[in-house]
């Protein structure tokens, strides 16, 4: 066979590929489907057994959505073109959650989110001087350089 042989094979080979990894797609999100509606009937066949009436509140597993990779993380989105919150999103968190987790750096002193906020906040009216602590810690953890220069309100001591 002549290279140009292979290379349609191969070509051919991967369109089918695709083909069958869409239709795998397909026929699992229709095997999720019926599970869901067998669970339903499952459910409702139990509560006509013992008389149960469901509670309003409550959400049955197969009820609740699963949270996949692509979906996007709890949270404010962040309207900054700030360095900060753009290191935040690629690490995979948010202000508050950074703001949480970084309370042992400073015994006694609750950290909040609009604190962090205030920090690279867009108007000039919200905005509040870094202190030099957290500037240095997130240039020890993002790399954002600790200058009055990186921070709209600049650094206080």
């Amino acid at each position: 066979m002549t290279p140009e042989g292979w290379e349609r094979k191969a070509d051919h080979c991967d369109a089918q590929s695709e083909q069958l990894a869409a239709e795998g797609r397909f026929h699992e999100a229709i095997a999720q489907s019926v599970r869901a509606e067998r669970f339903r009937e499952m459910a409702e066949g139990m509560r006509a057994l013992t008389g149960e009436k469901p509670a309003p509140n409550i959400r049955h597993e197969m009820q609740v959505q699963a949270h996949t990779e692509g979906q996007r993380k709890a949270g404010r989105p962040s309207l900054s073109k700030h360095a900060f919150p753009r290191a935040l999103e690629a690490a995979g968190l948010t202000v508050a959650e950074w703001a949480r987790g970084n309370r042992h750096l400073r015994p006694g002193e609750a950290l909040e989110r609009s604190q962090v906020r205030s920090w690279f906040a867009r108007k000039k009216r919200d905005q509040r001087p870094i202190p030099r602590r957290w500037a240095k810690a997130i240039e020890a953890d993002y790399g954002i350089p600790a200058t009055d220069a990186s921070w709209p309100k600049g650094i206080k001591d």
